[in-house]
């Protein structure tokens, strides 16, 4: 198979379904078949805002199957068959969950425990590189660094704490 299908941005603020090749593999990555991908506001608002470009592929969120590794990718470190769950910048470019292959770096993939479905994973990645950002990146919601403890009997209500993606 040397083609694969993808959802692809066209002009005027619509997609479709086009063939595509199978992305070529780099020595350190993985080239994954899709099982499962998450559905994010990210994904409509490429489309809907005008961000991606006509051409992209969309989708972030996704749980692959190992079916090929790189050359430089350590032997112990990845094998053929493995479930592995990752993001991606849906909506920039000809990498997106919204197809049926993807690469990866092998070191940016997870294997997916086996008490969790494909369906579990794919609606993980967004949501927690959210929360990591909220919390860590410059911003990070103006808490201190290092957080300051507190007594353990005090509490904090989280209101609403649904994920960004569900």
């Amino acid at each position: 198979m040397s083609s694969m299908r993808a959802l692809v941005v066209q002009k005027n603020k619509t997609v479709e379904i086009e063939h595509h090749p199978i992305p070529e593999l780099k020595p350190n990555e993985v080239l994954l078949r899709i099982i499962c991908a998450g559905m994010n506001p990210t994904d409509y608002k490429h489309v809907d805002y005008e961000l991606a470009k006509p051409g992209d592929y969309l989708g972030c969120d996704y749980v692959g199957e190992v079916v090929d590794i790189g050359s430089a990718v350590p032997k112990d470190q990845v094998k053929k068959g493995e479930i592995r769950w990752n993001f991606t910048r849906g909506g920039q470019g000809k990498k997106g969950a919204f197809a049926e292959y993807i690469t990866s770096e092998w070191d940016l993939t997870s294997l997916v425990p086996p008490n969790v479905t494909p369906q579990q994973a794919a609606g993980l990645p967004i949501p927690v590189l959210t929360a990591v950002q909220a919390l860590y990146l410059p911003a990070r919601l103006n808490l201190p660094e290092p957080p300051v403890s507190k007594p353990s009997n005090e509490w904090i209500l989280i209101w609403s704490g649904a994920t960004s993606g569900l």
